[in-house]
């Protein structure tokens, strides 16, 4: 589940680009933030056995990695 969460935002993001933090609100969690300050997080949905993530200020419009 965590090298699912970590492929996904990997395929997204420059690691050298992101702050990549743990964000244990979520089953296996990140939260990746941008040097601008804003972020998303990732995390593994253990009911759909997806990738699931938001974006900051949008927590209620969830997406599949």
């Amino acid at each position: 589940m965590s090298s699912q969460v970590a492929h996904c935002i990997e395929s997204m993001f420059e690691k050298e680009e992101i702050i990549n933090q743990p964000y244990p609100i979520f089953p296996y969690g990140r939260k990746i933030v941008d040097h601008t300050g804003d972020f998303m997080v990732f995390f593994y949905d253990e009911r759909t056995n997806q990738v699931i993530y938001f974006f900051k200020e949008a927590e209620d419009y969830w997406f599949c990695c």
